[in-house]
């Protein structure tokens, strides 16, 4: 390890801070103690280190194959989905109305029908 010298080393961490460099990583640069390098920036009032970066939160989509998910591919705006429920062509319906209704469409265009038995046409 080296060792800090204030007139060498304040410099080089002022320039690595500044090029949003977390503590460890000046440290891994400059071969010294983490513990060091926090000491000194403190001590410079460079302020804190940037956060580390996190991989983006994946958005929770449903599932493609989802009969629900298939049914708002089908219907497109004919399909709305409110908190009191699905609604089809402005009236409230089940779930397995809507997914047969989908499959109604989908057997007119040539396309395979999804979900359970009970809701096929």
């Amino acid at each position: 390890m080296t060792r800090y010298s204030a007139h060498v080393h304040d410099p080089v961490l002022t320039r690595l801070f500044r090029a949003k460099m977390s503590d460890e990583q000046i440290a891994a640069e400059m071969n010294m103690d983490a513990q060091i390098v926090t000491r000194h920036r403190r001590r410079l009032g460079l302020g804190m280190p940037p956060p580390p970066k996190s991989a983006p939160v994946p958005r929770d989509l449903p599932s493609p194959t989802s009969p629900i998910f298939m049914a708002h591919e089908s219907l497109g705006n004919r399909l709305q989905e409110r908190p009191a429920g699905f609604f089809l062509d402005g009236r409230h319906v089940s779930t397995a109305a809507v997914v047969k209704e989908a499959n109604r469409v989908r057997l007119k265009m040539g396309l395979e029908q999804f979900g359970p038995e009970a809701w096929r046409v």
